[in-house]
């Protein structure tokens, strides 16, 4: 299996004329690794790590306003990444209070997501496996430790976009 790269460049051509050019690289991936971690941001390395930490999330994504709207910037399913935040991510923010639903699955909750220093920065959607007996207010503990969690290890918002190494 390989992982790839696209890379973007624009050209300017002596007749002034603009052209993009779509190049791609690939490289083998290393066994166990899907992807190199210094490619990937702060939201999606802390997303990742947080799931793998706690084998009760199924899904977990991290919402922010950006300057193309409110996005979800980060995500365990990553065919929700750069996609416009859903309504209860939104509402968390704007409310500052979680927002549960009762699913199938078990129940999917939206909470206000901070920095270490307390400041609001976006959201969290955390999407918790179905346990008997278990219930909204249990869900939101569960929800509210791992964002407090996530919290501890984001130094400011602009912090969620930096990749590896940086």
């Amino acid at each position: 299996m390989n992982t790839c790269s696209r890379f973007q460049r624009r050209i300017l051509l002596p007749a002034g004329a603009l052209i993009t050019v779509l190049s791609f690289s690939c490289q083998p991936a290393v066994f166990g690794q899907t992807s190199q971690s210094s490619h990937k941001t702060l939201a999606q390395r802390l997303v990742e790590s947080t799931q793998q930490k706690h084998p009760e999330i199924l899904e977990l994504g991290i919402s922010t306003t950006t300057k193309r709207g409110c996005r979800e910037i980060a995500s365990t399913d990553h065919t929700d990444i750069g996609e416009k935040c859903e309504k209860e991510d939104v509402e968390a923010m704007q409310t500052q209070k979680p927002i549960l639903a009762r699913e199938h699955e078990g129940f999917d909750v939206s909470l206000p997501l901070r920095d270490a220093s307390g400041k609001l920065i976006g959201s969290v959607g955390i999407e918790l496996k179905a346990v008997t007996g278990e219930t909204k207010a249990t869900a939101e503990q569960k929800a509210t430790q791992v964002a407090t969690e996530m919290a501890a290890q984001i130094s400011s918002k602009a912090a969620l976009f930096r990749r590896a190494g940086r």
